[in-house]
């Protein structure tokens, strides 16, 4: 989370998900192409535009992996 989380906010949006993915950045959410797009959106489970720690804990454990649980702000 820490590595992706580039403004320390204790969220993920799209442009720090894109950069992590090797996009680069982008000020506009819509210069993500569609597939990156949809990733996000499995991520983004209340749909606010922003992953938090617990949305991105509870996509890794429903894939069958283990995480760490997320601290109180996530």
């Amino acid at each position: 989370m820490a590595e992706i989380d580039k403004d320390s906010d204790g969220f993920i949006d799209l442009c720090e998900f894109t950069e992590f993915h090797g996009y680069g950045t982008s000020s506009s959410p819509d210069a993500a192409n569609k597939d990156l797009r949809d990733a996000f959106d499995l991520y983004d489970k209340d749909g606010n535009g922003l992953i938090s720690a617990k949305e991105l804990h509870a996509v890794i454990k429903s894939l069958g992996r283990s995480a760490p649980l997320p601290t109180a702000q996530g």
